[in-house]
């Protein structure tokens, strides 16, 4: 899966990456954060919509803005989910997601601002 910098993977209603989550024991969970090259650069993604926790599979999609696939690596982009109980634990999940950025085609002045 390869993206362009600087383009928004929410353009035309897309979902760029979705997540589905395991919880067949129906663990409570307060918020489940998506951290993208360990947080480095792009502000990490939080959900914490409790109701939709309740649910043996939790479905969390990713998208980035303009300004954020801007800031991804060229190359190679590592997505993380952390899971945090209610008392504020944090747990993290032991897959990850790997996805790819090329430079983006767009320029002005004939250089690229990404």
């Amino acid at each position: 899966m390869a993206i362009f910098k600087s383009d928004d993977t929410g353009a035309f209603g897309n979902k760029f990456i979705t997540i589905t989550v395991k919880n067949p024991n129906l663990y409570p969970i307060s918020k489940i954060v998506a951290v993208t090259n360990s947080g480095t650069c792009i502000e990490n993604k939080t959900f914490t919509d409790e109701s939709n926790f309740q649910r043996e599979d939790i479905e969390l999609i990713v998208n980035y803005s303009s300004k954020e696939t801007t800031m991804l690596n060229q190359g190679a982009n590592i997505l993380n989910l952390v899971a945090y109980d209610m008392s504020g634990k944090q747990s993290t999940c032991p897959q990850s997601l790997t996805f790819y950025a090329k430079n983006g085609v767009i320029s002005r002045n004939g250089q690229c601002f990404c």
